[in-house]
């Protein structure tokens, strides 16, 4: 893959923003969610969740973004739920 192809992926169902990061980043590396190492090697995932999490009046986040390195490859996290992720060049 190119360093210019970027991946996308939407939290949904019960899908936790930690799952969708790990799926997504698997996805591009074309590895098994399993064989990454743990997240939190590279940014605390409870405090990714309450980043992102609604507002205290149960409305939704109207923007914001993380961005933070994974496995070799640069992910960024919206305020909606999308990941992207992007892999960096050597």
């Amino acid at each position: 893959m190119s360093t210019d192809d970027v991946r996308g992926r939407s939290v949904s169902g019960n899908r936790s923003l930690a799952g969708a990061i790990a799926a997504a980043v698997a996805e591009t590396k074309g590895v098994a969610p399993e064989s990454l190492p743990p997240l939190y090697e590279s940014i605390d995932p409870d405090a990714l969740e309450r980043l992102f999490a609604p507002c205290n009046d149960g409305t939704s986040r109207a923007r914001g973004r993380a961005v933070f390195p994974v496995a070799g490859c640069e992910v960024t996290v919206r305020y909606d739920g999308a990941v992207s992720v992007r892999e960096r060049g050597e």
